[in-house]
């Protein structure tokens, strides 16, 4: 599986400017969300890194008592941020689907660690899966089917061979080694992307075996680079004899506005994978 080439480090975002589409959501969305999730979509919401005009104190007053403490262990100024904000914005991005305040919602965690919803109690079976990395958080949320969501920032490193022949599977590993080193960096976190997001879909974890061939019919997925230097995949298991649609709303904290949590900043992007399983942007 191949994708197409990622934008030049350091390149501007297309993704993350887009004033003139900039809206907030309704209780009109909420019911359009609800419908749409109804007839099988499965909706991704990406989030850049924001500070400033009272971003750092609506997201921290999002959080419950667990996760404020979780980030006061993190000591990096900036890694602190990215999980305050990434969980936040599952958060947020519930309550479009629920009229749910986003700091009432409440989570469990499955015996690999995979978080589920605990309350409101009427809540909807919203499943969700949650990614970031440096500068962008990313959550997938469908209604009743598993998923899974993995965002990695382009980095080179030098033990990439390693970490392949450890996690990914020996025909992925054999492909890596005959590539240059660029092309074994872009092509290794395709891989990677796709066996994390696949493995949390299945809430395995990476400790699950390798699977030789990972592209059968009952995996729903999308893997897109972004201009941001960022590639995200996601991927949903079942539905294994109809297409189905994958929407991604890029948003930003909006702490100003009555509804105080979000709004879109760039068009819609929307894409259908049918039987064949998966789809590249």
């Amino acid at each position: 599986m191949r994708t197409t080439k990622p934008p030049t480090a350091g390149q501007p975002s297309a993704d993350v400017k887009a004033d003139s589409v900039r809206r907030t959501f309704s209780r009109a969305d909420l019911a359009a969300n609800q419908a749409a999730l109804a007839t099988g979509e499965i909706h991704l919401w990406l989030a850049p890194a924001q500070a400033g005009d009272g971003t750092e104190e609506l997201v921290w007053s999002f959080l419950s008592g667990a996760e404020r403490a979780r980030a006061g262990k993190i000591r990096a100024g900036a890694g602190r941020a990215e999980f305050v904000q990434a969980h936040a914005l599952i958060r947020a991005v519930l309550s479009q689907y629920r009229a749910v305040e986003p700091g009432a919602w409440r989570f469990g965690r499955g015996a690999l660690g995979k978080p589920f919803i605990t309350a409101p109690n009427d809540a909807p079976p919203l499943q969700f899966n949650l990614s970031h990395t440096r500068g962008l958080a990313v959550c997938v949320v469908t209604l009743a089917l598993a998923a899974g969501v993995d965002v990695e920032w382009l980095e080179p490193h030098a033990d990439l061979p390693a970490v392949a022949r450890e996690f990914l599977a020996p025909a992925a590993v054999q492909e890596l080694e005959i590539l240059s080193r660029t092309e074994q960096t872009i092509r290794f976190y395709e891989l990677w992307t796709m066996r994390e997001a696949r493995s949390k879909a299945a809430g395995t974890g990476l400790t699950a075996p390798v699977v030789e061939n990972e592209s059968g019919e009952d995996w729903r997925c999308w893997q897109q680079w972004l201009a941001s230097n960022h590639i995200l995949a996601a991927a949903v298991r079942g539905r294994p004899e109809t297409p189905t649609v994958f929407r991604m709303r890029t948003v930003r904290w909006c702490p100003r506005t009555p509804a105080g949590s979000l709004e879109v900043c760039a068009p819609e992007q929307v894409v259908c994978v049918g039987p064949a399983g998966c789809a590249e942007s």
